[in-house]
């Protein structure tokens, strides 16, 4: 039982906690309830008993005094016993319980005396009267005392009973409370179980739950499918670990451990949470990668029965990664290998080259990498060194020394200083069909060779290949091989001088006289006892000069001396022992020292003997590559290129550095260099654009590298920037792209001559010209792009306009055929001397103008009426011309140079001359009063796409033969902003242009399927090119026409099909006032309704081309399906092009361009309804009848 009075059931059944909050129970005095009831259910039993009995002894004496008195005596009993036991089950009140206890005592004992004296009455006995008095004392007051302390009993039990309702309803509140809580949290947990799932599925994850006792998935999230490819009924645990996970990486925590031991660890509790990533193969055969993150699901013994987990797609972030691990192992490889060539022995040389090649080739993940080096002065090429993949075999030894005339076209590549990659053996040119056999027997699919350039000379090449047939060769591959290749070179080169002085079979003395290295022997004290003339040059002695020399003072300062002394005489001997030195002219060098010390008899040290070697410009070279790495990595475009030039000046020691762009300017023949940066001491210069001409620049590009120690500025007197900055010395090299194209050229040059060996300088600006080109070639890339899209969108942004434009002439055709049949009416149905006839002409008048406009807006959109026939090009420009004569003004001279024998054309005359007009017209204005010349030229070309860029619609002109008319002026040019509007509606730079010329001008171009280019320079002029197609058919015959006034001759059933109810009106009205009876129809499904009809009736359909729900072609074709041959009189408020376009194939019998005159309608209906069938054409398959203008 618990303290509280609770139903512990209760308790176990809600899960409930100390409802007081963890606070002391309400005190209930101890009383256990079920004692309470057996008292109450005792007193009345007693009480009953005792009443019932007592009155059925004394109304009725059935069973006499004795069984009276005994039954009172039971009774008595049972109720003591039960005061008695009530009070002993209170534990916690001893008041209480003593009240009940002593209370139900005496209450007993007050009844003993009376038993007694009816037992003693009963057995004859006579009682005293003092005893009786006392017994009846006795029990009097016992009984008294004994109800008192009973009731008091009783009161107390009350109060505790009534704490004990107090504390039943406290926990009642208490309970309702936590019942709310608990389903205030259940909603909570509803609601964040809510976002969770959002939160999942907008991170694209898939939940999963697997149960470890039925090795099963009891869930699986919807974006498993999506993830891999199987529905999820296909995949178990054992799918998923067998076929669909290929390999699986461990979290950092786990890392290095047995997969399987980490598994047991799961599966056995150790470990509760994990993730890992996993590499899985799709149902499609795809590779992707997830993530895996879980979670133990704990049965009732602790033990792990499932998990909960959920898998996400980090396929992009692992091949980001993977992509910058790429770069980073690059970049890592690079510095590598440079470093351990920096310091490397002539005997380390073949071991290091062999561990190079091996490193490239696994960063390539190649079949092979060697290096071949060409002998006996180019006759021959050997194999030097060769790294082979595991499984792959080596170069065959008839393959190891080749003649280089067997393999003409390969050689001449490499010889020129080009890389050659080949990604198929098909993909070799018919002039290479000698090599075919050689990469035959090497088993090469692809490959790629870098030549190596030692001095200005090719000496070999590097190459990978690979058995792939179809393998790519990525720019940083090539520029690898490039880096590697000039690193090898060096090393080589050094080794095989260092290998031509140790094979001289001279004496020492041959040896100490003619080494390069310094060689000395100073005695302890610093007096000179021998030096070879190598020390003389590297210091600047002469012999004499050295004999009274103090030793010492070649070095650096005093404390280098020092340490020199102390290292040498504790070790005995120093080999490659750095120290800086002090040449006789003060600078200072920076020395690899050799040395030993001699000994006398005695064992004293007497003297120090040894070699130094300048490594001035080595440690220049080593700083070069860490400027290179750290000053260049991580950096793109300017800031890459101005840290590239600073450091290249200070590793070569020189003032001035520039790396510029090679740019060929359009419309000029000569090339020019513009700066990316240049240092010139102690700042960047501004930049500049250098003319080539007859300069340094341009006989380094020709030659691929070029030095000249002195007298530049003298050399070349017209190189500007060379004579402004009085150069003396100069070295520069050319930068070209993958395929080995000139893109650039890197520069070092200044007003002395080089410090530096030059053919180290050389070196070292190969490795900068390397990185350099490698950035140029990436920023020219970028650049193509960003040109190409800036073209489409300009050629998007004219298409969008000519729909704008065309969609606006249309509907304002539509307006005019109503106003202007209108007034033609008014005009025959009035007087001739009427005063309103001068008006009514006047309308007209302004409507044809106004559709001249319209014809101006159709023909920016390519769709203006042409009258198509065969012309003469500069037949049309000397018309053009002699319009023009008195129109241009006087201080303009006007130039032709027209190509004679030229081809026809097919256009329009009067829309070219409008062409020309304007664009003759506009040249003469922009050149203004200072005066100067319009030259028009024409000639036939070939467009291609080799055709200059200047073409604004480039993208929607064929290949083929064109005509190329120029129309070039002197005068006043446009800046790039200016030249992108001009052919823009509405653009215009003139006070009082409508902006609409040039707009007309594309459009009409457009309409005859050309081109139209401009090119412009501020200050110098400007040229228009016009490219139009050359005829290749026999042009249309025109027929005349003569304009006929509307008679009421005519006879027959005509259906009008036109949506706009303003031209079905005045068609109905002029047809019918020339005899005809008229249908009309508001769109074609209505037309199509009529005639369905009343086919049989129906005599010709008249019928607008572009109409809203069916077009006018689709009601064409649906009227014909309907009835063959059935008479169709197009209209339109477009040019009749279009219809040629449309109905070219099927024929119809005449077109109307909107607006009309009443006279052409009726002319138009007599013609088509006199013809023998409806759909005639003439001889060039264009309708007879068709023109109506």
């Amino acid at each position: 039982m618990s303290k509280s009075g609770s139903d512990p059931s209760l308790r176990k059944i809600l899960n409930l906690k100390d409802l007081s909050g963890g606070k002391p129970p309400i005190p209930t005095g101890g009383i256990d309830h079920p004692s309470l009831p057996v008292f109450l259910l005792c007193f009345f039993i007693t009480a009953i008993s005792l009443e019932f009995f007592a009155e059925l002894a004394e109304s009725v004496d059935l069973i006499g005094r004795p069984f009276e008195t005994l039954l009172n005596l039971l009774s008595l009993l049972i109720w003591g016993a039960a005061g008695i036991y009530v009070g002993l089950a209170i534990k916690e009140k001893p008041a209480l319980r003593f009240a009940l206890v002593a209370g139900s005592c005496l209450f007993v004992f007050s009844q003993v005396g009376s038993v007694l004296e009816d037992l003693i009455r009963f057995s004859g006995v006579a009682i005293p009267p003092a005893t009786a008095l006392a017994i009846n004392i006795f029990e009097k007051g016992s009984r008294a005392l004994g109800w008192g302390i009973f009731f008091i009993g009783l009161y107390l039990m009350v109060i505790e009973l009534n704490h004990a309702r107090n504390l039943l309803s406290f926990e009642t509140e208490e309970l309702r409370k936590e019942i709310l809580r608990r389903r205030q949290t259940e909603a909570e947990l509803r609601n964040k179980e809510d976002i969770y799932r959002q939160a999942i599925a907008q991170a694209e994850a898939v939940p999963y739950q697997r149960d470890y006792l039925t090795n099963s998935y009891t869930f699986l999230g919807e974006g498993i499918e999506k993830l891999t490819g199987y529905p999820s009924k296909e995949i178990t645990p054992q799918t998923w670990e067998m076929e669909i996970v290929q390999e699986t990486i461990l979290d950092p925590e786990h890392e290095g451990r047995p997969i399987q031991e980490v598994l047991e660890d799961i599966r056995s509790g150790k470990i509760n949470r994990w993730r890992d990533d996993c590499r899985i193969r799709t149902k499609q055969g795809e590779t992707r990668w997830c993530t895996d993150s879980s979670i133990q699901i704990l049965g009732e013994d602790g033990k792990p029965v499932g998990s909960v987990g959920i898998l996400q797609d980090i396929t992009e972030k692992k091949l980001a990664e993977e992509e910058l691990k790429q770069r980073i192992e690059f970049e890592r490889l690079v510095i590598t290998i440079s470093a351990e060539f920096l310091q490397v022995t002539s005997e380390q040389i073949d071991e290091r080259i062999f561990n190079a090649l091996r490193s490239v080739g696994e960063f390539a993940k190649v079949d092979r990498c060697f290096l071949y080096r060409f002998e006996e002065e180019g006759e021959f090429a050997s194999i030097t060194h060769e790294w082979d993949r595991e499984g792959v075999a080596a170069i065959k030894e008839e393959l190891r020394t080749v003649p280089t005339r067997d393999y003409s076209w390969l050689i001449r590549k490499i010889s020129n200083g080009e890389v050659v990659q080949i990604r198929a053996q098909t993909g070799l040119p018919e002039e290479a069909r000698n090599e075919n056999p050689l990469l035959g027997e090497m088993r090469i699919g692809s490959f790629v060779f870098v030549p190596q350039i030692l001095s200005g000379a090719v000496i070999g090449f590097i190459g990978f290949d690979t058995a792939e047939p179809d393998r790519a060769w990525p720019d940083h591959t090539v520029s690898l091989l490039r880096i590697i290749g000039q690193i090898f070179a060096y090393a080589q080169g050094r080794r095989a001088n260092e290998l031509a002085i140790l094979s001289s079979k001279e004496r020492y003395r041959t040896l100490f006289e003619n080494s390069h290295d310094a060689i000395y022997m100073i005695e302890r004290d610093g007096a000179i006892l021998d030096v070879n003339p190598a020390f003389l040059d590297l210091f600047g002695y002469t012999r004499e000069e050295v004999q009274n020399l103090d030793g010492f003072t070649i070095f650096a300062s005093n404390e280098e001396r020092v340490r020199f002394q102390t290292e040498i005489e504790n070790e005995e001997a120093l080999k490659d022992y750095e120290i800086v030195f002090r040449r006789k002219n003060g600078k200072r060098m920076d020395g690899l020292l050799t040395a030993s010390v001699r000994r006398d008899g005695e064992g004293r040290i007497y003297a120090y003997q040894g070699i130094i070697r300048d490594i001035t410009e080595k440690k220049k070279a080593e700083k070069s590559f860490r400027l290179i790495v750290e000053g260049t990595s991580g950096t793109t475009g300017e800031a890459f290129f101005s840290s590239l030039v600073r450091a290249l000046a200070g590793v070569i020691g020189v003032r001035y550095a520039l790396v510029a762009e090679l740019v060929e300017p359009e419309g000029k023949s000569s090339r020019k260099l513009k700066s990316l940066a240049w240092w010139s001491g102690k700042s960047f210069g501004e930049p500049v654009t250098i003319e080539l001409e007859e300069t340094a620049f341009e006989e380094a590009l020709e030659r691929g590298l070029l030095y000249i120690p002195k007298g530049v500025h003298q050399r070349y007197p017209r190189s500007g920037l060379m004579d402004r900055l009085e150069i003396q010395c100069y070295m520069g090299i050319r930068l070209t792209d993958a395929s080995g194209t000139p893109i650039g050229l890197l520069s070092v040059f200044d007003g002395k001559g080089l410090d530096m060996d030059p053919r180290t300088a050389e070196n070292l600006l190969r490795i900068f010209a390397a990185r350099a080109s490698a950035e140029l070639s990436r920023i020219q890339s970028e650049t193509t792009r960003l040109e190409l899209e800036r073209q489409m969108f300009e050629s998007q942004k004219i298409e969008s306009l000519g729909v704008l434009a065309g969609g606006i002439a249309h509907d304002f055709n539509n307006l005019l055929t109503s106003i202007l049949g209108n007034v033609c009416l008014a005009e025959y149905d009035l007087e001739e001397d009427s005063p309103l006839q001068s008006y009514l002409k006047n309308i007209e008048l302004a409507t044809q103008r106004a559709a001249d406009l319209a014809q101006q807006m159709l023909a920016y959109s390519g769709r203006s009426k042409f009258v198509v026939e065969q012309l003469q090009i500069n037949d049309i420009l000397e018309e053009v011309e002699e319009l023009l004569a008195v129109a241009l003004p006087k201080n303009v001279v006007f130039q032709k140079d027209l190509a004679p024998d030229l081809p026809l054309l097919d256009g329009d005359a009067t829309q070219l001359r409008q062409v020309f007009m304007n664009l003759i017209i506009n040249a003469g204005e922009s050149i203004g009063n200072k005066g100067g010349k319009v030259l028009t030229t024409t000639r036939r070309v070939m467009f291609d796409e080799a055709y200059p860029d200047e073409v604004v619609n480039r993208d929607e002109i064929k290949v083929g033969p064109y005509l190329e008319v120029k129309i070039a002026d002197t005068g006043c040019g446009m800046d790039e902003e200016t030249r992108s509007k001009i052919f823009d509606p509405f653009f215009t730079t003139k006070f009082t242009g409508r902006g609409l010329g040039l707009a007309a001008v594309l459009g009409i171009i457009r309409g005859h399927h050309g081109g139209i280019g401009v090119h412009s320079v501020v200050g110098e002029g400007t040229i228009f090119t016009i490219l139009l197609p050359v005829s290749q058919k026999t042009a249309p015959k025109k027929l005349e026409q003569s304009p006929l006034k509307p008679t009421s001759e005519g006879r027959g059933l005509i259906l009008i099909v036109d949506d706009e109810e303003s031209v079905q009106s005045i068609a109905s009205k002029i047809l019918e006032r020339a005899g005809y009876d008229i249908l009309v129809a508001g769109d074609g499904f209505e037309g199509l309704q009529i005639f369905q009809a009343r086919q049989e009736e129906i005599d010709l359909v008249l019928l607008d081309l572009n109409m809203p729900s069916l077009t006018g072609e689709e009601t064409y074709h649906r009227l014909q399906s309907i009835a063959p041959g059935t008479r169709v009189l197009i209209m339109s408020g477009y040019s009749e092009q279009e219809a040629i376009n449309l109905f070219d194939e099927m024929g119809y019998l005449g077109f109307l361009q909107k607006p009309f005159l009443p006279e052409v309608l009726t002319q138009e209906v007599k013609r088509a309804l006199n013809s023998s069938n409806g759909s005639r054409k003439n001889s060039h398959g264009i309708p007879e009848g068709s023109r109506a203008d």
